[in-house]
């Protein structure tokens, strides 16, 4: 059962006109979620920006990731809001970002 369910597409958003398009994800990317899962983590859904440098860093010392954290934040920076926090740069999830993380950890974990 939970192989038919990794293997379906999620919609994360909805279709409204031909001109704008559905969405979709597939709920069993390891780099996405846990990247995702890593803001899940911290308080307000957001890190400092030199801590999360770091661990993508740790993601490219992953044998089964190498090398595919790297510019993954540029890649996908859909995902992801700059925020300042007094004077130190943040980063913390978009919309799109708290949708997947809501959708991978409800159903999928």
């Amino acid at each position: 059962m939970l192989k038919l369910l990794e293997s379906k597409n999620v919609v994360i958003k909805r279709r409204h006109t031909d001109v704008h398009p559905s969405v979709k994800i597939k709920p069993d990317a390891v780099l996405r979620n846990k990247i995702v899962s890593y803001f899940s983590e911290k308080q307000y859904n957001r890190d400092s920006t030199s801590n999360f440098l770091t661990f993508l860093k740790s993601i490219d010392d992953d044998k089964d990731l190498k090398g595919k954290g790297k510019g993954y934040h540029h890649r996908n920076s859909n995902l992801f809001r700059k925020l300042r926090v007094g004077s130190v740069p943040h980063i913390g999830l978009s919309d799109v970002g708290k949708r997947i993380l809501k959708i991978i950890s409800n159903e999928w974990f």
